[in-house]
């Protein structure tokens, strides 16, 4: 196993399914600037490395990750860095090592200024994972609509970008606008849901948490 399982960089119409991608050192399956993926129905978990994902998209547009599992990897179960416009559906992100799921600004080998706006995180389970069930930075119009969010307990602080906090089902920590959490299940978490900036909950249920909904600059 080398440093992907699967790698497509600059493609389009791209589809990978019923795949088993396992044990990589840095990602299972990694995009970068393709437009128009999709990804069902693949077991993506195990990825070895420091700071590794079972999949990874950068600089991607129009993806859709559905019907799939990213368990156990070292850093994130799936992860869209500057990536728009894309949806998420029926994901299982557990037991990974920070995060369930992340959408940011992609920041290797430096930060750059593309968030990842306009994408969708539907009917999902993020379970037992380190810090963080899902984590949105610095990026807008995104929903979180009727995940289920658990189990997400270990202690400490964990710094993203301008903000510290601790381990949380859902949470938003710096430069967001327009984030919608809504229908959600969220327990035994250390905090279930943090907003900061422009961000509602709404008919979320959170219980079994330290904090249960903390807002800030809302």
């Amino acid at each position: 196993n080398g440093d992907a399982g699967i790698n497509v960089t600059g493609a389009e119409n791209v589809t990978v399914t019923s795949s088993t991608v396992v044990e990589n050192e840095i990602w299972n399956v990694h995009f970068e600037q393709v437009s128009n993926g999709t990804v069902r129905s693949v077991n993506a978990s195990a990825a070895m490395a420091d700071k590794s994902y079972g999949f990874h998209a950068n600089a991607s547009a129009n993806l859709t990750v559905a019907d799939s599992q990213f368990l156990g990897n070292d850093h994130t179960g799936v992860a869209l860095e500057a990536t728009d416009d894309s949806r998420l559906a029926n994901v299982t992100a557990s037991h990974n090592g920070e995060y369930g799921i992340e959408l940011d600004q992609y920041w290797y080998p430096a930060p750059v200024l593309n968030e990842s706006n306009n994408n969708r995180i539907v009917d999902s389970t993020v379970v037992d994972n380190d810090w963080h069930g899902i984590v949105i930075t610095d990026s807008a119009n995104n929903t979180i609509l009727n995940n289920t969010e658990t189990d997400h307990s270990r202690t400490g602080n964990l710094r993203q970008t301008a903000d510290t906090v601790d381990p949380q089902g859902f949470e938003s920590p710096t430069i967001v606008e327009n984030i919608t959490v809504t229908d959600n299940t969220l327990r035994n978490n250390d905090e279930g849901i943090r907003l900061t900036g422009d961000a509602r909950a709404q008919d979320d249920e959170v219980s079994g948490s330290v904090r249960n909904v903390t807002l800030r600059n809302n």
